[in-house]
């Protein structure tokens, strides 16, 4: 599950009040996208965002793929790792039990899959028995092995990608920054992927993944998430297959176009948006399971599913 490019359309925030606010606000390029911190404040807090971009790359580094001495990397190099970290313990934790509710719709041992599809061409598409091979041999959750000593694969060739939840964990800490800094009211936003907090309420539009300039609804969020998985942005072999599979197949998942969710913690909006989306419909299932939990769903006929609790 690699990271998720999210369909942000925009976001805003109406100041009253207190002349003495100041916004600052700043991009950078982290994570795989585009993270833009935005902060009202009543004081200098540049050194406050500065700080939350160091702890979201300083998250990058520990947990990418891309980085070959990350921890997750030397895990799935060497398929173990001695003391991990704290911070890695508990994603790994946390995604399981994820898997363990969702009976393994997600699963961070989908990497060997996302692996083959990244190298397929026209002329070396995998096969249904490749695929059903990969999964039998090299994905499951099931098959880790973890103690506070001890992240380790009882298979050979698992690997594990944390692109599902890394990110909104990232947020969260970067947002935990700023107020422990003294911001009371921003935004964090990674691609979409975003954590608004504050007294006042932000909107959000949710662009139509069908039609870029057009957007499904407005989302007033005050102190939540908003994580969206859809199937437009990252394809395999000229969209013959998409980057969020179904680990249980090896599939890329159809049922859905997209799925949003709003979660108190980035974290849990990371996977939960994923989650939902590799088991289709029947996620909604799931969101109502939570609380303070709401979700919005459009299937690839284009239907909009709302949860019970989402606003009009």
């Amino acid at each position: 599950m690699k990271s998720k490019i999210l369909f942000l359309l925009f976001a805003f925030f109406l100041v009253t009040g207190c002349s003495d606010i100041q916004k600052y606000s700043e991009s950078r390029f982290l994570m795989g996208t585009e993270v833009a911190i935005t902060a009202y404040c009543e004081f200098d807090c540049r050194d406050a965002i500065n700080a939350s971009f160091d702890e979201i790359s300083r998250i990058e580094y520990m947990m990418s793929i891309y980085n070959p001495t990350s921890e997750v990397s030397v895990l799935n190099s060497n398929g173990y790792l001695r003391n991990p970290s704290r911070e890695l313990l508990y994603l790994v934790r946390k995604s399981m039990q994820y898997s363990a509710i969702s009976d393994g719709a997600f699963d961070i041992t989908v990497q060997p899959l996302l692996d083959r599809w990244s190298t397929a061409t026209n002329e070396s598409i995998p096969t249904r028995e490749e695929i059903s091979r990969i999964v039998a041999e090299r994905v499951g959750y099931q098959y880790i092995r973890i103690d506070e000593r001890e992240i380790r694969f009882a298979r050979r060739g698992m690997k594990i990608t944390l692109g599902a939840i890394a990110k909104g964990y990232a947020i969260d800490r970067a947002v935990g920054l700023l107020k422990e800094k003294g911001v009371k009211t921003g935004m964090v936003n990674a691609g979409g992927d975003l954590y608004a907090f504050g007294e006042k309420e932000w909107k959000v539009a949710l662009q139509d993944p069908r039609k870029k300039n057009d957007f499904i609804t407005v989302i007033n969020v005050k102190n939540k998430a908003v994580t969206t998985s859809g199937d437009y942005e990252r394809y395999f072999v000229e969209k013959q297959a998409h980057h969020l599979m179904d680990p249980r197949t090896g599939q890329s998942a159809t049922e859905l176009i997209s799925s949003t969710i709003v979660a108190d913690t980035a974290t849990d909006a990371d996977a939960l948006a994923t989650t939902v989306f590799v088991m289709g419909v029947a996620g909604m299932n799931l969101v109502e399971n939570f609380d303070n939990v709401e979700g919005l769903l459009i299937t690839n006929d284009k239907i909009i599913i709302k949860s019970s609790g989402w606003g009009e």
